[in-house]
């Protein structure tokens, strides 16, 4: 599996399992591990299936970074156009070659092939 075809990364995804299950570990959560094993396994797999079926490359956990960041550092909710960069344009195509510069790359190449 290559990381553009990733949901999220799974260090974002094991830092998140990670704070969760040491909360549960504290006692601030008041579940059971096996409840909470239940809970984040199937929000994962929930999140994959929805965003692979309507060809999204974000992340599940776009909406919970925004409301923390928003509590912890006053950034406005739902983040701004210069959080989102957008891909550069693509470069214009090139000009067709005409059927002359197309043969003469071709004595070229077998010119240099001749060599």
């Amino acid at each position: 599996m290559t990381s553009s075809s990733c949901l999220c990364s799974p260090t974002k995804a094991s830092l998140y399992g990670a704070v969760l299950f040491t909360l549960q570990e504290a006692q601030w959560l008041p579940v059971s591990k096996s409840t909470l094993i239940l809970v984040f396994t199937l929000f994962m797999a929930t999140s994959k299936v929805v965003m692979t079926a309507r060809h999204s490359h974000g992340s599940p956990f776009t909406l919970v970074e925004s409301w923390v960041s928003h509590l912890l550092f006053g950034s406005p909710l739902g983040g701004s156009e210069e959080d989102h960069p957008h891909p550069p344009a693509a470069a214009p195509p090139s000009p067709p070659k005409t059927k002359e510069e197309l043969s003469e790359g071709v004595r070229k190449r077998k010119a240099k092939k001749a060599e």
